[in-house]
């Protein structure tokens, strides 16, 4: 029998137990999220988890009539009772009969789906609720994965079950520090790799952690061939998730191809005026993760970039959508030589996101005696030249503190970086533009040359090697291990 692995989502799994060990009224959870997340999976984990009367509903997205013969069929696998359901009412009568017995734990799983099916369902839940269940031991779970459609259902005042929640958990892809635990058999180097094509969904890691092969064999394998597992995942999320899935594609697509402020983005994705691009924008940040609204930190608001978030959707939109069309037709070898050609540049960025995620980690603590203590974090960069430089600047690491700007440089290549790295670095710390004091952070892939150390020495420049950030990610693991 296979071992079932459940990584990440610990903080989130250990609220819903607690609450569920301290059941003695009503707990109506919402667990909601895009497609492949996790939502299901954290749900089954925790009825794993506590012991106790329970019953799990998959909605299928069908007739009401259909709907209650699958509801029907569940409580007899999952209750043993063997009872009618004609109604909603037949449905939560039979959870407030269970719930006087001792506690009953009921999962709604694509609960949005009976929106369409027949909303009388939540007005029926809500009378339900107020006037019994939410008195009774009763641990409801509601998971969906129409973002919009969750937040209509239960997070809007015009929702007849506004405020009746009582704990929610918005989904998100996982960190580069819960993927490193879900792929911990390989090395560094190869985790950022992965992390850097294919991002945190876990049911994208899924395919990748069974797909056998380096890097370029499971890139092949997953998203290359016509009928792959990844081949057109992204554009189909974006079908199935949302309308004028058109509109959705042509943004991407334009940031793709570097554009990243709201003008040029807009120009290329065909609207009219700029604003027009707004209610897509976002929905594709905080309804889907996919993209991010990044300010220069220390800098101007109004020079703020929309960058990806989501690495596989990056990934997708830079090497597969273009040549999708080619791709359907068998013939590989393009965009696998476009991929080979342009990977290290690709990864370089999505590097630079990890060391950011790393710093966070590490904030509050100490590096090579170097004491974190900032308040925000991400880059800085000019769009033009300026007054006080000839060209358009860029630092890759700004993280801002009360006492003083930790200014950094990452390098990945095959080679030790040179002390050009940190000359590069600090030229352009001249420009920041917030006088407080700086210090300095270098990272190179393969460290660095003896030139280049004895630089760093002279301005207390600490300097990390993809070995040593190894280490310092395992040490947060043994710390974790042990809390």
């Amino acid at each position: 029998m296979v071992q079932r692995e459940f990584v990440g989502r610990k903080a989130q799994l250990g609220e819903m137990i607690t609450r569920y060990k301290n059941l003695d009224k009503g707990e109506l959870v919402v667990i909601y999220g895009r497609r492949r997340l996790g939502k299901s999976e954290l749900a089954k984990e925790f009825l794993l988890r506590v012991k106790g009367a329970q019953v799990g509903f998959v909605i299928p997205d069908s007739s009401k009539e259909d709907v209650l013969i699958h509801i029907e069929k569940d409580i007899e696998r999952g209750l043993q009772k063997t009872r009618p359901m004609r109604s909603w009412d037949d449905l939560f009568a039979l959870i407030e009969e269970t719930a006087k017995q001792g506690k009953v734990v009921v999962v709604f799983d694509e609960v949005q789906r009976l929106y369409k099916t027949d909303k009388s369902f939540f007005s029926s839940l809500q009378k339900w609720w107020d006037n019994t269940l939410k008195y009774l031991p009763v641990y409801l779970i509601m998971v969906g994965s129409a973002i919009g459609m969750m937040q209509k259902i239960f997070l809007s005042a015009a929702s007849p079950l506004f405020s009746r929640k009582t704990w929610s958990y918005l989904i998100e892809p996982f960190s580069y520090r819960e993927f490193r635990i879900m792929f911990e058999h390989l090395p560094e180097e190869q985790r950022m790799v992965l992390y850097s094509i294919f991002g945190g969904t876990p049911a994208y890691l899924a395919h990748v952690k069974s797909t056998p092969g380096d890097v370029d064999m499971r890139i092949e394998s997953l998203c290359l061939k016509k009928g792959a597992a990844l081949f057109d995942e992204p554009y189909e999320l974006l079908k199935t998730e949302l309308k004028r899935s058109d509109r959705y594609n042509a943004i991407l697509h334009a940031m793709a191809k570097g554009r990243t402020g709201q003008q040029e983005i807009a120009a290329f994705a065909g609207f009219i005026a700029a604003n027009e691009s707004n209610p897509y924008l976002e929905v594709l940040k905080k309804g889907l993760f996919v993209i991010k609204r990044s300010d220069p930190v220390g800098g101007k608001k109004k020079r703020g970039r929309y960058l990806f978030k989501d690495n596989y959707f990056h990934f997708w939109y830079r090497y597969i959508h273009p040549l999708q069309s080619v791709l359907e037709l068998g013939n590989i070898k393009l965009a696998k030589d476009d991929i080979q050609k342009g990977l290290p540049s690709f990864i370089g960025i999505k590097v630079e996101e990890i060391l950011r995620e790393f710093l966070i980690e590490y904030n509050g603590d100490s590096i090579k005696g170097l004491k974190l203590n900032f308040r925000e974090i991400g880059a800085w960069w000019t769009q033009k030249e300026s007054a006080s430089s000839e060209r358009a600047e860029e630092i890759d690491i700004v993280a801002l503190g009360d006492d003083y700007v930790l200014l950094g440089e990452i390098e990945w290549s095959n080679k030790p970086s040179g002390k050009e790295l940190l000359f590069s670095l600090l030229r352009k710390s001249k420009y920041f533009p917030v006088r407080i004091p700086q210090k300095f952070f270098l990272f190179s892939k393969m460290g660095f040359t003896k030139e280049c150390l004895e630089e760093m020495g002279k301005v207390g420049c600490v300097g990390l090697s993809l070995k040593e950030v190894d280490s310092l990610f395992n040490e947060l693991e043994k710390r974790g291990a042990g809390d």
